[in-house]
């Protein structure tokens, strides 16, 4: 139950974190005209993730026996494979993610366009998206009370990063 929790209230700091340094940064720049683009962005990601999570759940839901078990493990170990390349990615970008996050949304600003700025949000939040559903799978599991921690989690993250 607590995993569930941990998981989207973890995955949805961290979009809500690099949001806000995307957001500040414009704020900073003149660019508050731009942040409606930023928001649609995230907006769009997290309706996509909603129907990445409903497909590969109700895809999940459809196997039985041997074939729920390969496919809980070949998800496990991707799983798995995603969190150890996020944590090797993060330990060696986390010095410069903020300089770099700045430098995109500068160019993106700058671009003539808010498209670049509408994906770089976008991306964020549908990478962190994706990672909570590999992450649910393995936690959630028929139980209601795991996904309603789940979306406690994320109401939390989102109630956070709006703090932050």
């Amino acid at each position: 139950m607590i995993s569930s929790f941990v998981v989207t209230l973890r995955e949805g700091l961290e979009a809500s974190l690099v949001i806000g340094i995307i957001l500040a940064y414009l704020a900073k720049a003149g660019g508050r005209h731009l942040f409606r683009y930023v928001w649609f962005g995230v907006i769009l990601a997290s309706i996509v993730s909603i129907i990445i999570g409903a497909g590969v759940f109700s895809t999940d839901a459809r196997f039985e026996g041997r074939a729920e078990q390969v496919f809980e493990g070949i998800s496990s170990y991707f799983a798995v494979a995603v969190l150890t390349y996020m944590i090797f990615w993060m330990r060696k970008q986390s010095v410069n993610l903020r300089k770099d996050i700045e430098e995109k949304v500068d160019l993106a600003s700058k671009s003539g366009t808010a498209v670049p700025l509408l994906l770089l949000s976008f991306f964020v939040v549908l990478r962190e998206g994706a990672e909570t559903v590999l992450f649910l799978l393995a936690t959630v599991r028929e139980q209601l009370i795991n996904l309603l921690t789940a979306f406690l989690g994320i109401a939390l993250a989102v109630v956070v990063g709006y703090m932050v």
